[in-house]
């Protein structure tokens, strides 16, 4: 993935950019790319760093919590791009309470990516599918 694939980054028949990507340490960052690509190619340079931010994320959050298969559904929305990630864990996101790291746990910090989310979308929120859930977050050009 990544940008030489994005003369290939096609909307298929409803509109959507879709991409599998597996339960790996590597996914955000193909994830961000493909945001990327499907920035430039739809011409929403405007949301194309929030956007990378907010999927990266969102998978993050299924790499870790899930541990499944995840896709990652954008499409463009109301002005700007409507970021879907699903995987096969049942349980919802939750912002939850800030964690400082433990004492020798430098990268142990915890709470800050659904927070992250909240404030850079316009909207976010989870659904539960019949076979785990589907997270979105709509990132729109600011004021």
């Amino acid at each position: 993935m990544g940008t030489a694939w994005a003369n290939t980054v096609r909307p298929d028949q409803a509109g959507r950019i879709v991409c599998t990507l597996p339960p790996e340490p590597d996914s955000p960052a193909l994830a961000r790319n493909l945001v990327g690509d499907a920035c430039q190619t739809w011409h929403l340079r405007a949301v194309f760093y929030p956007a990378r931010l907010v999927t990266s994320e969102l998978v993050t959050n299924a790499v870790e919590h899930a541990g499944s298969t995840i896709t990652v559904a954008l499409s463009r929305r109301a002005g700007g791009l409507l970021v879907a990630v699903s995987d096969a864990s049942r349980t919802l996101p939750h912002l939850r309470e800030l964690r400082r790291p433990r004492r020798g746990e430098c990268l142990d910090e915890r709470g800050r990516g659904l927070r992250t989310v909240q404030a850079t979308a316009v909207r976010w929120g989870a659904l539960p599918t019949g076979d785990g859930k589907l997270v979105w977050a709509l990132v729109r050009p600011g004021p």
